[in-house]
């Protein structure tokens, strides 16, 4: 290690720095408790079950998500960035900017729960009366959290004023997306093409070993800049906005490698059948608890001590969410595949400790709505006649396009100025998806797509 220098070892992008005066208030937040949680929720959820080496973890994620936010900021082309509080516009240097960016991004995901994606889809009927209009159950959470005691103070502590006064706002405001400073700011951390995006998409590949994501990012860094771009994601119209755009003639088919990654990994790894089938019997898991308590007929005896029942009572305890982890889930799972007086939950348990997934018996395409809709009655009656009470848990469906991955570029036909990629053509804004033929070939060819699962016993 050099002196006033920290150091971590990375696959992808080899080291990773972090000066120790300059990003101390980074280092203490990869020292905490709430971040170090991240170490132990696994970055894609339930993918191990489909493929055997996705074990890498949020934190390696998020320090690569950082580590690229920089990055961001030292291959944009600007002196200042500003900020609107209090009514009057705050400006940021350099550096100042580049810290900003990287506390968003070393902290996008430290509200993150079990099983990642998985996790947020199984509480997400009980959980989102807590959560903020607008986001993710991730991403609420991941506010609350910086807004705690501990996070909040290494912000405060920050040897500059305005990190001092702002800091938290900021920084939850980038993540809630209402940040009301230069837009490109957030656009580092949440965009079409961002830091986070990128990182994922490289990870996941390299761990899952596919081959499917690779595109050039490093030259499409040094080929991005800021410029105007329209309001309102028209490019004929008048009102602009500062945002990122990339050279179009350089830099357009490295964007199209991009996104077609980004289609691939959906479509192969994130949307696979085995891996989604086993996120439905994580929520059907959580959908028995919330019966089994409201019904009084589970305690905290039951329970590995109290942090998980309490938060399956009040899904706003941040100190109890702060305890639930994959490997904490896990012990709860395999205690009750063993040992639980309820079968159905003890069956849900046991399919999920031991890998034995349940029978995908159909998929249904949405391209006939009226004959899918007959087919897919049909086969639910089968199944209520066949299951009886235990339908409920045991025929699991999965809404392909209904999911926490949605990917908005790809399946809107008319997205916003935010949810566009914007290339630079002879000093012209253009969409990328309006430029590349073949980005516009894969928003066209998109079905719904309706996975039916049931228990292997009721075959």
């Amino acid at each position: 290690m050099r002196d006033g220098q920290k150091l971590f070892k990375d696959p992808i992008y080899d080291l990773i720095y972090f000066d120790k005066v300059k990003d101390e208030a980074i280092l203490k937040i990869i020292e905490s408790d709430e971040f170090q949680r991240l170490r132990r929720i696994r970055q894609l959820g339930l993918s191990s079950y489909t493929y055997s080496s996705t074990n890498h973890d949020r934190f390696s994620h998020s320090i690569g998500v950082c580590f690229l936010a920089g990055l961001f900021v030292d291959n944009l082309n600007f002196e200042t960035s500003y900020v609107n509080e209090t009514g009057k516009k705050i400006l940021l240097d350099r550096d100042e900017t580049k810290l900003l960016v990287r506390l968003a991004a070393i902290l996008h995901d430290i509200g993150h729960g079990p099983f990642s994606h998985a996790f947020e889809r199984a509480i997400k009927k009980k959980a989102e009366k807590f959560i903020k209009p607008g986001i993710q159950i991730h991403e609420d959470y991941s506010i609350k959290i910086i807004n705690s005691p501990h996070i909040k103070a290494i912000i405060e502590n920050i040897d500059n004023p305005k990190f001092k006064e702002f800091g938290v706002k900021w920084i939850t405001d980038i993540l809630a997306g209402t940040f009301t400073g230069s837009k490109w700011v957030k656009e580092i951390i949440s965009s079409q093409f961002d830091a986070d995006r990128i990182d994922y998409l490289l990870r996941d590949a390299y761990m899952s070993g596919v081959k499917y994501a690779g595109f050039d990012w490093n030259w499409i860094f040094r080929n991005m800049f800021i410029g105007d771009i329209p309001i309102g994601g028209d490019e004929h119209e008048e009102s602009t906005k500062e945002g990122i755009l990339i050279d179009g003639n350089k830099g357009i088919h490295s964007l199209e490698s991009f996104i077609v990654s980004r289609y691939h990994m959906y479509e192969q790894v994130y949307f696979h059948k085995t891996t989604r089938g086993f996120e439905a019997i994580v929520n059907s898991i959580f959908k028995r608890l919330n019966f089994l308590i409201d019904n009084n007929e589970i305690t905290s005896e039951d329970f590995l001590g109290d942090y998980f029942l309490n938060f399956l009572k009040d899904y706003n305890s941040i100190p109890d969410y702060l305890q639930l982890d994959d490997y904490y889930m896990i012990s709860h799972f395999n205690h009750w595949s063993k040992n639980c007086k309820d079968y159905v939950l003890k069956e849900l348990c046991n399919c999920f400790v031991n890998r034995k997934p349940f029978k995908m018996v159909k998929v249904i395409t949405g391209d006939n709505a009226m004959e899918s809709l007959q087919k897919y009655s049909e086969l639910k009656d089968v199944y209520k006649d066949r299951m009886k009470d235990h339908f409920d848990y045991f025929f699991l469906e999965d809404d392909y396009l209904n999911n926490p991955y949605k990917d908005n570029y790809l399946l809107s036909k008319s997205p916003g100025a935010s949810e566009r990629i914007w290339l630079d053509i002879r000093g012209k804004p253009k969409d990328l998806s309006v430029e590349s033929k073949i980005i516009n070939s894969l928003r066209n060819n998109v079905l719904e797509v309706k996975r039916i699962y049931v228990h292997r016993n009721f075959l």
